[in-house]
């Protein structure tokens, strides 16, 4: 379990996710040094006018830690160039298939068991345009292949949340123990707000309360909460560059409060 909160505005895309790593069945001696409180689950993919961030849910890691999916989608990400692609979808489409052939490569090399059931979102700006789109990697029946599919979402009042189920229902029924710091409808929400919301909610995900309420739940999620922003990439002038000026520092994808140390996905 993870707790994460990922929401649109017009001025950008908000992301903030908790940073516990623990092991969901019965820990062993060699999975138990893999869990930790600062662990990084959201990550980036930045070239040029291309500003995207994705996390990761699911089957992410082996239990002896040799392999990990968030290593495979960097490696991935280094070899495919958005460049290359007209879309959004396009590029997300290349880069899946080149992470299921790391997968499947694993898995040939014995590095895996099995095929994972993964989840990845990956939202951000395809040059101008806001782009959200979620893939899933299953295995075939009897393991023998892995597939993914595709989702592009209409960002437009987009907002995910993942982390509690009974802290989702109660931002549904306006619940007044937590209307205040979680408002489900704001009008005209800036990117500062969406940053409250979601750093809220996987604050609220580790609170007393919903620990209370929903013990099982919430018990693997906590640690280093870290969030990250992203806003549409500033394109630099022929002015600029004919001066050799540097651009502002605008837009793109930034941190709002940064991850500590360990550079790693999580365990669901």
């Amino acid at each position: 379990m993870t707790a994460i909160g990922a929401l649109y505005t017009p001025q950008g895309f908000a992301i903030a996710a908790d940073g516990r790593r623990s092991w969901q069945y019965r820990p062993t001696a060699t999975s138990r040094q893999f869990e930790s409180e600062t662990v990084q689950k959201i990550f980036e993919i930045v070239i040029g006018d291309v500003a995207l961030a994705y996390f990761i849910r699911g089957d992410t890691v082996s239990e002896d830690g040799s392999w990990d999916i968030a290593d495979q989608i960097r490696e991935s990400a280094q070899r495919v160039n958005p460049g290359d692609f007209s879309s959004c979808p396009r590029f997300v489409n290349a880069l899946c298939a080149t992470v299921q052939g790391g997968i499947e490569k694993a898995r040939r090399l014995r590095e895996l068991d099995g095929f994972p059931n993964t989840e990845i979102c990956i939202l951000g700006y395809f040059r101008e345009t806001p782009s959200w789109i979620d893939a899933t990697f299953h295995p075939h029946l009897n393991q023998l292949g892995l597939h993914y599919y595709l989702y592009p979402r209409d960002c437009e009042g987009r907002i995910f949340l993942s982390g509690s189920q009974i802290l989702d229902q109660m931002i549904v029924s306006g619940d007044a123990r937590i209307a205040a710091q979680l408002p489900l409808r704001s009008a005209n929400r800036s990117l500062q707000d969406a940053v409250s919301f979601v750093r809220n909610y996987v604050e609220t995900c580790c609170s007393p309360l919903i620990r209370q309420l929903e013990p099982d739940g919430c018990k693997t999620v906590g640690g280093h909460i870290h969030v990250a922003t992203i806003e549409k990439p500033t394109r630099t002038s022929w002015l600029l560059k004919a001066f050799r000026q540097q651009p502002k520092a605008d837009g793109g994808f930034k941190w709002a409060i940064p991850p500590l140390g360990v550079i790693s996905s999580t365990v669901p």
